[in-house]
């Protein structure tokens, strides 16, 4: 067969010259060129291709025409980037332009048939002797499977590298070969501690015997998969993963190892946990706990249901829940869904259904949306509790709530009166005994006379107490409001126990300008009588009281201390409680309603009342009371 020699430019057989007798081989060159794997071609100077063999045509899909074709015989020139290459910038262009060689050039070429193929350049300058340029051979190098292969490489990479699951290579002998960032995570170990170490070093001392079996698998060629286990982090503890390993093999196809995928499952455990947990508790609820679709439809039911509405799991589930809801009360499931709908729960909506034998139920429902886990809304989750008892029960409060009401009002209406009908001979009873006092009497008389007087203003402030408390718990007690100086009404109380009290003196220490106030100035000098009073009845040993004043914009401070018996601390949060008598107080006479009426008086100023005492060391009581007048005036 006759060829075009691409070496001669002639057309002729090729042929093989064998070696003379006594000779070594014989080379054909030009043979070689011809069937050469590689591509190569040449030009003259002006780009002229000149030469060219087998593997050169078969890469660029077509023949060149010799002596006229320039530079390059391929279709179309791109740049690695894919942009074209215009064919005087190919390498070898460059090469002949330039004389000087361009070698490892990348380009894409696209044949005929409109295939692509990624070529290596060899450009090479041809000189001759007197270093003249005269042309340049071009190797061309297929590298379209390369590169393909570092494509699936990087991509397997990036795929490896970015997985959520631990991906590890081991030996056969189980050494360690590759680890990725979510083995990292997982297991602890960095990929510079962990190369080359054996797999073991994450395996429990207890289930090494898994490794081996793992190994025999891999070497008879078998995969294993989403086997469940437990593994070890650097630190020490267990994780339980899921394991699927597979046998690695070389490209002549023998096992040379094993690639591990390993996910930690300890979420999904917790989770299947909860769930389990969560499924206990809807299934042993007392309540009906109901799933439905957004069309209404029934998906679940516990036995908290089929115990209140009658219905078994078989009955129902499919059915639409119009099934339990009586047809004067229909609207109410479109509202319900119409809310399900946008995402809102609604929290004990009290209703009535009906069970499966036609009666009415009167329950309690909570419904709640149910999420996918892209947060869309696919249906909704109803709680229904059976209020038939509660309801009952709520009737009889109220009916009790009614009589109790109705006897503290005659309590009220009682003390009132009693209290009215009390002061009319009280007051009397004091009068004449003042008229008496008038009367010449004997020492002795004179001391039953004062010691009655003593009696009769106790019993009056007692029933006045009284009176004060039950108008307070009725909220009828009515407050004026008053524009005082406070300062001159303490001097005024102070002076005034300094005549009416012969046991103890009233040391004062008062703010120095006047401090003006608007209050119900009776109940306020009722509030620091009441105070003055326990601080004389409390300290029986001792012979003084100490009063301070302090005052700034915002308020005024009053300070009533005494050097008595004093308070523990049960005793101090007790104090302002309604008829509560410290211990220790024996012998000493009220009812345990002063400091009580005292609090809600200057409760009801805005104001605040407290303690400070230890037993045996006597007590401070302190109130204060804004001077913002207009906070005072909205509530008295």
């Amino acid at each position: 067969m006759n060829e075009y020699n691409p070496v001669s430019g002639s057309e002729k057989p090729y042929t093989a010259y064998p070696p003379a007798e006594g000779e070594g081989p014989v080379v054909n060159f030009s043979q070689i060129f011809e069937y050469s794997p590689v591509a190569i071609y040449s030009c003259d100077k002006d780009g002229h291709i000149t030469s060219y063999n087998r593997a050169v045509v078969q890469l660029w899909g077509r023949e060149p025409e010799l002596a006229k074709d320039l530079w390059c015989g391929s279709w179309k020139i791109y740049y690695p980037d894919g942009r074209p290459m215009p064919l005087d910038e190919c390498p070898m262009a460059r090469t002949l332009k330039e004389g000087i060689p361009f070698e490892n050039e990348i380009i894409t070429i696209e044949g005929p048939d409109h295939s692509f193929k990624a070529l290596q350049i060899f450009s090479i300058p041809l000189f001759d002797g007197q270093n003249r340029l005269i042309g340049a051979h071009n190797t061309l190098i297929d590298i379209t499977d390369r590169q393909l292969a570092d494509t699936r490489q990087a991509t397997l990479s990036a795929i490896v590298e970015s997985s959520d699951d631990a991906i590890i290579g081991k030996k056969l002998d189980g050494t360690i070969t590759s680890w990725n960032a979510a083995a990292q995570r997982i297991f602890g170990y960095t990929e510079q501690e962990i190369l080359g170490k054996p797999i073991t070093i994450l395996i429990p001392s207890s289930m090494l015997g898994e490794e081996e079996l793992i190994l025999d698998n891999i070497k008879k060629g078998n995969r294993i998969d989403h086997f469940e286990t437990m593994r070890l982090h650097k630190e020490g503890w267990q994780i339980p993963i899921s394991l699927t390993v597979s046998p690695i093999k070389d490209s002549k196809g023998n096992i040379i190892g094993a690639s591990k995928v390993v996910r930690d499952v300890s979420d999904r455990n917790i989770a299947e946990t909860k769930q389990a947990i969560l499924a206990s508790i809807v299934e042993s609820s007392d309540d009906a706990i109901v799933s439905k679709d957004l069309n209404g439809n029934i998906t679940s039911w516990n036995s908290g249901a089929q115990r209140i509405f009658g219905y078994s799991e078989q009955e129902v589930i499919g059915k639409h829940i119009t099934l339990l809801i009586p047809p004067s009360r229909l609207d109410e499931e479109q509202r319900i869904i119409e809310s399900i709908k946008q995402g809102k729960r609604i929290d004990h909506f009290e209703t009535v259904r009906i069970n499966k034998s036609g009666h009415e139920i009167p329950i309690s429902l909570t419904v709640s949306p149910i999420k996918n886990s892209r947060g869309n809304v696919i249906g909704a989750s109803k709680i229904a509790r059976d209020i038939t008892e509660q309801l009952a029960s709520k009737a009889l409060v109220a009916k009790l709530l009614a009589e109790v009401n109705s006897f503290s009002e005659k309590k009220d209406e009682f003390i009132a009166l009693a209290s009215h009908e009390l002061k009319t001979p009280l007051t009397s009873l004091k009068g004449y005994l003042q008229i008496l006092a008038r009367n010449e009497l004997e020492e002795r008389g004179q001391r039953f006379l004062e010691k009655s007087l003593h009696q009769v203003d106790k019993l009056t402030m007692l029933v006045e107490d009284m009176l004060t408390m039950s108008k307070f718990e009725a909220g009828k007690l009515e407050f004026s409001t008053d524009t005082f100086d406070i300062k001159t009404l303490l001097l005024d109380i102070i002076e005034t126990f300094s005549y009416t009290n012969t046991t103890h003196t009233i040391n004062h220490q008062l703010y120095g300008a006047p401090v003006i106030i608007q209050g119900d100035k009776q109940r306020i000098e009722q509030v620091i009588i009441n105070l003055l009073n326990n601080a004389i009845k409390y300290s029986p040993n001792a012979d003084k009281v100490h009063v301070k004043m302090e005052a700034d914009d915002e308020k005024v401070v009053i300070n009533i201390k005494d050097d008595g018996i004093g308070l523990g601390e049960e005793q101090q949060i007790k104090i302002f409680s309604r008829f509560y008598r410290a211990e220790g107080t024996k012998g000493i006479s009220g009812l345990g309603l002063g400091l009580y009426l005292t609090k809600q008086i200057i409760d009801r100023h805005h104001g605040n009342i407290q303690v400070q005492s230890a037993p045996g060391k006597g007590s401070v009581f302190s109130f204060s009371l804004p001077r913002n007048h207009t906070a005072l005036q909205e509530d008295i």
